[in-house]
């Protein structure tokens, strides 16, 4: 009598298949759901499978779809722990879930999963656009620069290029509310996503080929979900990366940034990103006053880094640009110093509120808490200081970056701070369509910055570019050919286009240069250029100031 063969039972009843499998994530799904502390071998066992079946799905083996009750099997034996999910693992299979109303599945099932599929992309697509529309509304009101393009461009928005990876964000917007960074780009996770951190964790692997803040670039995930935002902080809070890439909050029906996180980066930790969480910190290091000698406090981190309060961006790399970060607030105890954000004086804000209190905490102010301290509210630049017991203060009513607003009033131009070969940098810049020598009030803008100068250094544009004394701004190459070096590892960086000048007067050159004590032996200083360029004469050297 011939025996009757079973029929197969369907692992996946509510799923249908709309797509060829996609064999590179149903490899790195398979690994992850294996777990950290399961060897393959003990995987397979649970699964019930040989060693070598899922060697060949994790390898990309397979000539054919794997079976469903292969698949079937992973899904059952998932690590725990591993933030892989049944539907992760069934839409790498090429399987999507099929919604049955009323008892009765509908005939033409694919065509309803091609709707839902359009449907999807044009809800994300709408998602996307109110997600940018509140990032622009945002950088507007702090009165920052926010352009983008309404058509999505694929070039406009990659974060990395190689010739193994290429990565472009959902959105991007040029900005300049970050020192060195021109463009933003947005990644946004709403509704069923993979799991947060292993996108990150793939973004953090990528930055580390090729890193976005080198190129300009700052990195946000975009989330909807309170619940995922929080865990997600939890888990960064003890991560340290060289790049600029946050987390942000939103709430689509209020239309706002409910909160970002920003993921620390190397150097000295810097705690809090807002009064709240600075406060928060602030209270949980639990900092014995007794044990406080020096506060300091500045409304603009430009103040504190030439005061030495500064983070270099990334690993140190020789004749290379290196962004830095500051704090606001920093406390300078026996043995430590605790920097803090959030903090700030010069008006009577929320962030001197904060200031104020740990000004009180600390017994350094007293009297009356409920009104913002006079001394915080009219000074732009704190120090307060123990001498004999008792605290001293020493406060500037202006920030030092002031002095450019000034300036920009008839020039316009650029300024930053950054590290270069271990030195403080004042990166000072023209914008291109300058025409002409720049003014001496442009020239002498960062005095202030110089102290004890070694020596002023003209380099050829080509030189400059060698010993990478240059960057790219806003679309343009900007190239600094004026070293001035001082005695404590600082340098002022100037933009003077020596072959473009021509027959034009370089007085105010030689006058900058006599500020020093340098004093070329030319009589017509007109033509000092010419002979430059015609070869006659060599400028392009070190001139050392004399006593130093």
């Amino acid at each position: 009598m011939q025996q009757k063969k079973l029929a197969k039972v369907n692992p996946f009843p509510d799923y249908i298949r709309v797509s060829d499998p996609n064999m590179e994530l149903l490899s790195a799904y398979t690994i992850l759901a294996k777990g950290e502390d399961r060897s393959l071998n003990d995987f397979a066992k649970d699964c019930g499978v040989s060693t070598s079946t899922l060697s060949r799905l994790i390898n990309k083996k397979n000539n054919k779809p794997n079976s469903d009750s292969l698949i079937s099997k992973i899904i059952e034996n998932i690590d725990p722990n591993s933030e892989v999910t049944e539907d992760m693992i069934l839409s790498a299979h090429g399987l999507a879930k099929v919604r049955v109303e009323d008892g009765i599945v509908p005939e033409d099932t694919s065509e309803i999963v091609k709707e839902a599929s359009k449907h999807f992309k044009n809800r994300q697509a709408m998602i996307e656009e109110l997600c940018r529309d509140i990032m622009v509304f945002d950088l507007h009101s702090k009165g920052y620069k926010a352009n983008y393009n309404v058509e999505y461009n694929f070039r406009d928005n990659i974060i990395l290029s190689t010739k193994e990876l290429r990565y472009a964000a959902d959105f991007s917007i040029e900005t300049d509310a970050f020192e060195g960074v021109t463009k933003w780009a947005f990644d946004v996770y709403v509704g069923h996503h993979r799991p947060l951190m292993h996108k990150l964790s793939w973004l953090f692997g990528a930055a580390y080929i090729d890193s976005p803040l080198k190129n300009g670039i700052k990195v946000s995930l975009i989330l909807t979900d309170a619940d995922e935002f929080n865990k997600a902080k939890e888990r960064l809070e003890t991560i340290t990366i060289n790049d600029m890439v946050s987390i942000i909050l939103i709430d689509i029906d209020e239309r706002k940034i409910v909160e970002e996180y920003e993921i620390h980066r190397g150097g000295h930790t810097i705690y809090g990103s807002s009064t709240d969480k600075g406060l928060r910190a602030f209270y949980e290091l639990n900092i014995d006053p007794a044990s406080v000698k020096e506060v300091y406090v500045f409304f603009e981190e430009w103040d504190a880094k030439l005061y030495g309060f500064y983070n270099v961006d990334g690993v140190s790399t020789e004749n290379k640009i290196q962004l830095t970060d500051a704090p606001h607030l920093i406390i300078i105890t026996d043995d430590e110093e605790y920097w803090f954000n959030g903090f700030t004086c010069g008006y009577s804000g929320q962030g001197c509120g904060g200031t104020q209190e740990v000004l009180y905490k600390l017994g350094i102010l007293k009297g009356n808490f409920h009104y913002i301290d006079n001394e915080i509210a009219s000074h732009r630049v704190m120090h307060y200081y123990k001498s004999r017991g008792k605290w001293q203060f020493n406060g500037e009513a202006n920030s030092k970056r002031d002095i450019y607003s000034q300036v920009r009033s008839s020039i316009e131009g650029n300024e930053f701070l950054y590290s270069w070969n271990g030195k403080l940098v004042l990166a000072q810049s023209l914008r291109k369509e300058h025409k002409g020598e720049p003014s001496l009030e442009w020239m002498r803008a960062s005095d202030y910055f110089l102290k004890n100068v070694k020596s002023v250094t003209f380099l050829s544009k080509s030189d400059a570019k060698k010993e990478g004394r240059y960057e790219t701004l806003f679309g343009e190459e900007v190239v600094y050919q004026i070293i001035v070096e001082c005695m404590d590892n600082r340098e002022l960086w100037l933009t003077y286009s020596f072959e473009e000048l021509g027959n034009v007067s370089v007085g105010n050159l030689m006058q900058y240069l006599h500020d020093f004590g340098i004093d070329l032996e030319e009589e017509n200083s007109q033509s000092l250029i010419s002979k430059l360029i015609s070869g006659k004469k060599s400028i392009f050297r070190t001139y050392n100031v004399e006593g130093v």
